[in-house]
C-alpha cells in the first residue's frame, strides 16, 4: 500500500498525489496553510492557462482520504504559513509511518540552488529533511536524473520556523518591527473543586497562591526556554522557543503543581508574531490565533491529563528528536468541539 501526503499545490504537489492515487490501493492525505477556496485561487490557478491544474486538485481533493485546513492559522509572513504547512504535514507523514512500521520517502522537484529561497520553498524543505535524517528523492525540474540520498546533518536540526523578521507600514508611515517563527504554547488554569469554592472564596484564592508557588518551582528547570509568559487570575498561558520542553513543562505542571484542585493544561503550536509593544517599555508582546487555540485546548472539561493538538503532535513529531530522553508519547483521543471559528479539532493526551 502506497500512502501519500501532500499540499496539492499546481504542478509538482499535484503530479505527486496524482501519482500515488494511480496505483492499486493508493491513499493521499492532504494538508493545505489555509482554508482550500483560497489555496485553489492563490496555489493552483493564480496564472492564465492554468486552469487544469483547476481540475486536477478538484479530483486529488475528491479522493483525498482526509484534507486537513490550516485555515484557522494565518500568518504575519505569507511564507510561514507554507513552512508551518509543510512541518505539520511532514510529521503526520512520519507519524503515520511510525505507526505502521513503515519507511518515510520525501520527494522534491528541486534545482539544487539553496540561496535565496525563502522559508516553507523547495530547499527549506529539503533542509529540514537532512536535519531529520529523512530518506529523500531529489528531481531535478530540467529533466536531470533523480538521485536517492539518505544523509543527515544534525547541526540543521531545529523544532522552529528560522525567525523571519521585518520593519511594517502603516498608511501614515508609522514603523515597527515584527518577527515571526514556530512557538509551542502552553495554556492553563487552576482552580477548587466547586465545592470547596462555595464553601470559602478565601481559600479559593489561597490556593491560587500556593498553585503559582508550587507551579514556579515546577517550571524552573525550563525557564530558560519561556518567551512570554501571561497570567490572568487562575488562568495562565506559556510561549516556549521548544516543543518537547513545552511537552514537558505540562507534565511538570501536572505532577507537582495541581495540589488539591483541579489544573487544566492545553498544548498546541504555531507561527506566533511579536513585537516590542511601547505600553510595556519595549517588551515583545506576542500575537497570533494559536495562543487562543491553545486557551480553547486547555478549556476542554477537566480530565487530568495534558490534552494537545494536532498541529502540536505533528511539530513534534517533525522535529528531531531530543538527547538522551525519550520522545514524548501523544495518544489520539477523538475529536472534540473547540467553536468558532476552530470548530471541530483532533485531540491528543501527551505522556512520557
Amino acid at each position: 500500500m502506497l500512502i501519500g501526503y501532500g499540499s496539492a499545490a499546481g504542478g509538482a504537489d499535484l503530479l505527486f498525489l496524482r501519482e500515488v492515487l494511480a496505483r492499486r490501493g493508493g491513499e493521499v492525505h492532504v494538508v493545505l496553510p489555509f482554508a482550500r477556496e483560497r489555496f485553489r485561487r492563490e496555489a493552483v490557478v493564480r496564472h492564465p492557462g492554468h486552469a487544469r491544474w483547476g481540475e486536477e486538485f478538484d479530483r486529488v481533493i475528491a479522493a483525498a482520504a482526509s484534507v486537513t485546513e490550516l485555515g484557522d492559522s494565518p500568518c504575519w509572513f505569507e511564507e510561514n504559513a507554507a513552512a508551518f504547512c509543510h512541518r505539520v504535514l511532514h510529521g503526520m507523514a512520519e507519524r503515520r509511518a511510525r505507526e505502521f512500521g513503515d519507511e518515510l520517502h520525501t520527494v522534491a522537484v528541486w534545482d539544487g540552488e539553496p540561496t535565496g529561497e525563502r522559508a516553507g520553498g523547495t530547499a527549506d524543505c529539503v533542509r529540514h529533511w537532512t536535519a531529520r535524517g529523512t530518506r529523500r528523492l531529489l528531481i531535478p525540474p530540467d529533466g536531470g536524473e533523480p538521485r536517492l540520498e539518505l544523509f543527515q546533518e544534525p547541526g540543521l536540526a531545529t523544532a522552529a520556523l528560522p525567525v523571519t523578521a521585518d520593519v511594517a507600514t502603516d498608511e501614515s508611515g508609522f514603523a515597527f518591527r515584527v518577527r515571526e517563527d514556530i512557538h509551542a504554547i502552553l495554556s492553563g488554569g487552576w482552580e477548587l473543586p466547586g465545592d470547596a469554592r462555595e464553601v470559602d472564596e478565601r481559600s479559593s484564592l489561597r490556593g491560587v497562591g500556593v498553585f503559582f508557588a508550587r507551579a514556579a518551582a515546577s517550571l524552573e528547570p525550563f525557564a530558560g526556554h519561556i518567551v512570554h509568559g501571561w497570567v490572568d487570575g487562575p488562568a495562565f498561558r506559556l510561549v516556549f522557543d521548544d516543543l518537547d520542553l513545552a511537552g514537558r513543562a505540562a507534565l511538570a505542571l501536572r505532577e507537582g503543581a495541581g495540589g488539591g484542585g483541579q489544573l487544566r493544561l492545553g498544548l498546541h503550536a504555531g507561527p506566533v508574531m511579536r513585537w516590542p509593544h511601547p505600553f510595556l517599555q519595549g517588551r515583545e508582546e506576542p500575537a497570533s490565533i494559536h495562543l487562543q487555540k491553545a486557551d480553547r485546548f486547555a478549556a476542554i472539561p477537566w480530565c487530568g491529563r495534558v490534552r494537545a493538538s494536532r498541529e502540536y503532535v505533528a511539530l513534534l513529531e517533525a522535529a528531531p528528536p531530543p538527547e538522551g530522553l525519550g520522545r514524548l508519547q501523544c495518544i489520539y483521543q477523538g475529536i472534540v468541539p473547540l467553536g468558532e471559528p476552530f470548530e471541530r479539532q483532533e485531540l491528543f493526551i501527551v505522556t512520557e
